[in-house]
């Protein structure tokens, strides 16, 4: 049993059944009754550290983010529906904001490699309650896969889960964004995992 820091939730790697499957071998699941939210993650990714978001930047509501020990380049972040950003800092367009609400995030459309603007967004997975994007973007400094899944929860309606494939550049300047305009074929390789991770993901 892994206790999680943070929220008081807990993980574990058991494969006795649960409300939809057993834990498939060499996966651990993640259940938080206060937060509405389970899902089931690859054990190699490493013990699952869940923390309140810093409330210097929003005056009202509150933020989960969630780490993997083992892949820091993977994670997920849910803000509750009452989220109201404060205007006192800046919006970065950080790849992992999180939406309070699905509706602000389900009509991302997929738009072709634009060299001059340096992104390009992908679709990988689309369905009525979640989708995964491949996306390209030098200004926000990202290149690798983001998801959202519809949780429809009292509190929490929308979580956000995202794999960065490369680090921002020591110049500051973005990313490396080369084979951007192969499009979703850049990503294919590493998808799966991270597309299991979010086909699991519901309100519990």
């Amino acid at each position: 049993m892994l206790v999680l820091a943070g929220c008081g939730a807990a993980a574990t790697t058991s494969t006795s059944p649960s409300t939809s499957s057993a834990v498939r071998s060499g996966w651990t699941r993640f259940n938080d009754s206060n937060l509405g939210f389970t899902f089931d993650y690859p054990s190699r990714w490493g013990t699952l550290t869940v923390t309140p978001e810093d409330k210097q930047c929003f005056t009202s509501g509150e933020g989960r983010r969630f780490g993997f020990s083992g892949l820091a380049t993977v994670g997920a972040t849910m803000r509750s529906k009452d989220y109201v950003w404060s205007s006192a800092c800046a919006r970065g367009g950080s790849y992992i904001d999180s939406p309070a609400g699905y509706d602000g995030v389900a009509n991302l459309r997929t738009q072709a490699w634009d060299p001059t603007m340096q992104s390009g967004r992908w679709s990988v997975l689309r369905a009525a309650d979640r989708f995964i994007d491949a996306l390209c973007n030098s200004v926000a400094k990202f290149v690798g896969l983001e998801a959202f899944v519809k949780l429809g929860g009292q509190k929490f309606d929308v979580v956000h889960f995202y794999q960065q494939l490369r680090s921002p550049m020591t110049t500051g300047a973005g990313v490396d964004v080369t084979g951007c305009e192969r499009g979703a074929d850049l990503f294919a390789p590493i998808s799966a995992d991270f597309t299991d991770v979010v086909k699991s993901a519901r309100n519990s």
